[in-house]
């Protein structure tokens, strides 16, 4: 065994350690392992999304990007074409 090195534990010893991690994170959150969604942490899911910092809402951004990139890719082509 080399420093640093963990001891051999044997083969797929590490999936049954997080296994029991899971089931055992599971219980104290009173959760089901093979479900997903916990009913104890959805207030964690009820976040409102914030304005945008600048152009008032997210569709303007979205908007705003849409018609840079059509910029930018419209001047690469004026570009390839004289340069020829």
């Amino acid at each position: 065994m080399g420093v640093g090195h963990e001891p051999d534990r044997g083969r797929g010893a590490g999936a049954r350690g997080r296994g029991l991690e899971a089931a055992r994170y599971a219980a104290a959150m009173d959760c089901d392992t093979h479900v997903i969604h916990c009913p104890k942490m959805s207030h964690l899911r009820d976040v409102p999304d914030e304005p945008p910092p600048f152009l008032r809402s997210w569709g303007r951004i979205y908007k705003a990007v849409f018609i840079y990139l059509v910029l930018i890719i419209g001047g690469f082509y004026l570009f390839t074409r004289a340069y020829r």
